[in-house]
């Protein structure tokens, strides 16, 4: 038996993508603790149903939250003997002063690394040379940020994986293409918004379904006078859903996943379309790249290439037969690589054994 303290930007996403191998560990009967801003009530009854201690940390002011959050782990780190698991770059960045010295069972879980470090060469640095000390066990989403901020040693999780049940393979063609992400710039929503433009000028009749949220904070996020805009251009051919807790339905009804991303940790979104024996067109960007074998469960192209998504999206159409035999493929795929359980079972034997050798 062993105590574990997991931390994290959001209980809401904790609950969401953690929740497997928090199970995992209290089953082995260790005590987990989740130190997180408590911002979904929901997610903590959840959480605390499932035997996760949740001590308070506020939500609604980031230097308190990030404050509270330090103090918590000072608490721990002086009077219980804990190993430490953290998610994300940015959590790290704002806790590693009370996680770093003299810790060693402190394991890193990199998941992309978003515009701040990707733009910003000193960051980058700064942040290799805090996750490249000794005491630090790290686990990657991809092998491009591996060889950017780790060691060739460290361990590629290649995603956390999808609950494959939840998925089934969808039938027939219902030529409906597909979105599902943040409605902001480096996710690709305005390439999306482009390939089908050019596929509805080039009398190519399909519809387009686009899952998720519009960001108000965010200067590069799709507004919603943008969304009835849209809406006004392609009428019914165009469903905007909002964000939605269960997306299987809508990948159900659909041929194709488009992610024209800038760059991914390790896109669920890609996961659990093929799931759903959907193909993924992504660009050939990191994470995506790592994701997305071409002819297999899906197609990479040239990043801003959108044109070329365009002709594939064509050609597909056209050869109706080469597109269920995609769809097969990438079922088979998700079923062979995207597991949950088995990525939940390497990404904790690979901690516990590495940790070993701290």
């Amino acid at each position: 038996m062993a105590d574990y303290c997991v931390i994290q930007n959001s209980l809401k996403t904790t609950y969401v993508f953690r929740r497997n191998y928090l199970v995992e560990l209290i089953a082995k009967k260790n005590k987990v603790t989740v130190l997180a801003p408590n911002d979904c009530e929901d997610s903590k009854i959840k959480l605390r149903d499932l035997g996760v201690v949740i001590p308070y940390v506020p939500s609604n002011n980031f230097a308190y939250t990030y404050l509270i959050m330090n103090l918590r782990i000072l608490y721990l780190r002086l009077f219980k003997n804990n190993t430490y698991i953290c998610h994300f770059i940015s959590t790290y960045a704002l806790t590693f002063i009370t996680l770093l010295p003299f810790n060693k069972k402190l394991v890193v879980s990199i998941e992309g690394l978003g515009s701040f470090f990707t733009e910003r060469r000193l960051a980058r640095k700064v942040i290799r040379y805090l996750i490249t000390r000794n005491n630090v066990v790290r686990v990657f989403c991809n092998n491009d940020e591996r060889q950017s901020l780790g060691k060739p040693k460290d361990f590629v999780m290649g995603g956390i994986g999808v609950e494959l049940a939840s998925f089934e393979q969808s039938e027939g063609q219902s030529n409906n293409l597909i979105y599902v992400g943040r409605l902001i710039k480096d996710k690709g929503i305005y390439d999306v918004i482009s390939v089908f433009r050019k596929l509805r000028e080039r009398g190519v009749k399909l519809t387009l379904t686009v899952v998720g949220d519009v960001y108000k904070d965010n200067p590069s996020s799709i507004s919603a006078g943008d969304i009835e805009s849209l809406k006004s251009e392609f009428s019914d051919s165009i469903l905007f859903t909002g964000y939605v807790p269960d997306v299987s339905n809508h990948y159900s009804h659909s041929d194709l996943l488009l992610l024209p991303s800038k760059r991914e940790g390790f896109p669920v979104c890609v996961m659990e379309a093929n799931a759903s024996g959907i193909p993924a067109l992504v660009y050939d960007v990191p994470g995506c790249s790592d994701a997305v074998l071409n002819n297999v469960n899906g197609y990479r192209f040239d990043k801003n290439n959108f044109l070329s998504i365009v002709s594939k999206i064509e050609f597909l159409y056209e050869n109706p037969i080469i597109l269920k035999e995609l769809k097969r493929t990438s079922r088979a795929y998700a079923l062979e690589n995207f597991s949950i359980s088995n990525k939940t079972f390497s990404f904790l034997n690979e901690i516990e054994t590495r940790l070993k050798k701290v």
